[in-house]
């Protein structure tokens, strides 16, 4: 192409520098047109390769990194992020379902604890109610025998006087202290250490892809996308097949898009993934 000329849009012939160039020579990476082919082969110093311009400029699409293969991946995004929520959520209620456990435990052991001390305060409670009746029961008594020496002090008759008993032995035997005796609790240290070993660990998630050169994540193949979706919590049915067996023994996959089947006939079937059939062989014996 002519550098002057830079609005020009179409390719011209090195040697003649005016016709179009339809053809190109590889070796000498030379545009020719087609009147100038023959004389640009009568140059014998080289084994020229003269082709089309247009396969010259082709480049093949790369077979290992097909466009379908990202259209495939991009069709996942949504089951991809439905199980890794299903994942998290089922993780997570595990976590709960461990705590709730070990708070069970803990509960359970503080219930009885606080039960025997309840238990003590019914006891003592009860003991010292019964003295408080008791001693109010005294006061009554003793003030009702200070009334009558009072009274036998007026009448000042000596017969009444020679029948009275006192009751000072009696009273002056004062009711013992009650002692409300409790256990002491000895709390322990918090280990978290032990706690943690108790409650349990999350294992180290799967190592990730190292990143490409370019910074980007590689590419993931279609057989390893296959292989992830296998895992998937919940299954995920891409074609129904009709195999015509009535019973079905197994199946053996050859590819990701070709599927073997046998079933209670002796003929094996191989089937496409859209369930059309690509073979039918005869076998020796049903097993």
């Amino acid at each position: 192409m002519d550098p002057r000329y830079s609005g020009q849009d179409v390719v011209r012939c090195s040697l003649c520098k005016s016709a179009l160039a339809p053809m190109y020579c590889s070796v000498c990476h030379t545009h020719l047109c087609k009147d100038c082919v023959e004389e640009h082969f009568s140059d014998k110093s080289k084994v020229h390769n003269v082709v089309p311009l247009q396969q010259f400029l082709y480049t093949p699409k790369c077979q290992d990194h097909p466009s379908k293969q990202y259209q495939e991946v991009a069709s996942s995004i949504q089951v991809q992020k439905g199980d890794l929520s299903r994942k998290s959520q089922k993780l997570k209620s595990a976590l709960n379902n461990q705590r709730e456990a070990l708070q069970k435990e803990i509960d359970v052991i503080f219930k009885n604890m606080q039960s025997k001390i309840e238990e003590l305060d019914c006891k003592y409670l009860s003991d010292i109610d019964k003295q408080e009746i008791d001693i109010k029961h005294a006061i009554d008594e003793i003030t009702e025998v200070i009334l009558d020496l009072k009274r036998l002090l007026e009448a000042g008759d000596v017969c009444f006087v020679s029948k009275y008993k006192s009751r000072n032995s009696t009273f002056g035997k004062l009711p013992p202290t009650i002692r409300a005796m409790y256990p002491t609790f000895h709390p322990q240290r918090v280990n978290r250490e032990k706690l943690r070993e108790q409650f349990g660990s999350l294992s180290d998630p799967p190592s990730e892809p190292k990143e490409c050169s370019s910074g980007l994540q590689p590419l993931v193949t279609k057989q390893a996308f296959h292989t992830d979706r296998q895992l998937l919590d919940v299954s995920l049915v891409i074609s129904d097949i009709a195999t015509g067996y009535v019973n079905q023994f197994c199946l053996a996959c050859q590819s990701d898009e070709e599927i073997w089947t046998c079933g209670s006939t002796d003929i094996i079937k191989l089937f496409n993934i859209q369930g059309t059939l690509q073979k039918a062989l005869n076998t020796i014996s049903k097993s």
